[in-house]
């Protein structure tokens, strides 16, 4: 009878197979929802947007590079801030036609919710580089409060 060693530097785990499952459903979705998403891109649009605070701020970045500042409605109600806006297709000249387009247009609306308490006319926005900064100070029951220790 021979005895072979048994290796145990690489048992497999339960959930080895996971990681390439989770990227073969990925990859069914994004190529089957492909088309939808395409379909829909052309009337409507998501900008992508950072939210950052400090103790003093709420801080809302959107980028939306190639717009006016005329373009954005800016609006807070409640606790909710609500950027949207339009970005129209260009003009095509007589007899010129498109090859391919890959820039998003039309409208889009994204929104926000914040710390209640914050004042509408507090708000400053601030449009450039492309990127559309929205300040909205914190009211004074929100601002964190240090606390020591007797």
């Amino acid at each position: 009878m021979n005895l072979i060693r048994f290796n145990t530097s690489r048992l497999p785990e339960p959930f080895d197979h996971l990681g390439s499952f989770q990227r073969e459903i990925n990859r069914l979705f994004d190529s089957s929802l492909g088309a939808l998403r395409d379909f829909n891109s052309a009337d409507e649009w998501t900008p992508r947007l950072d939210l950052s605070h400090d103790d003093e701020k709420v801080v809302v970045a959107l980028d939306a590079p190639g717009l006016s500042k005329e373009a954005f409605d800016i609006s807070l109600e409640d606790s909710t801030l609500t950027i949207s806006g339009e970005r129209k297709q260009p003009e095509l000249a007589e007899g010129e036609s498109v090859v391919r387009r890959e820039r998003f247009s039309g409208r889009f609306t994204r929104s926000v919710t914040l710390p209640p308490g914050i004042e509408a006319d507090q708000v400053s926005a601030d449009y450039s580089g492309g990127v559309l900064t929205v300040s909205l100070p914190k009211p004074e029951v929100v601002k964190p409060r240090r606390i020591s220790i007797q």
